[in-house]
């Protein structure tokens, strides 16, 4: 009896380790999707024809005549 028990678990460990994957594909699947469909919307706000173009941003801040108080 202890031996067909011991067998019994071992045969069931590896049907739970693909049930918990299975949640786990399915869950990663309906998180792309929803990635998916942000990446997909048009955004609401859209250029002017005139509009210029951006020049390159240099990644850096300049302050002219600021004044600090102590």
């Amino acid at each position: 009896m202890i031996t067909f028990l011991a067998y019994v678990q071992r045969f069931n460990q590896p049907i739970q380790q693909i049930a918990v994957l299975w949640t786990n594909i399915q869950n990663a699947i309906a998180g792309a999707e929803r990635i998916f469909t942000i990446l997909d919307e048009k955004p609401a706000v859209v250029d002017k024809p005139e509009a210029k173009v951006m020049t390159e941003i240099k990644g850096r801040v300049e302050f002219n005549e600021v004044l600090t108080r102590i």
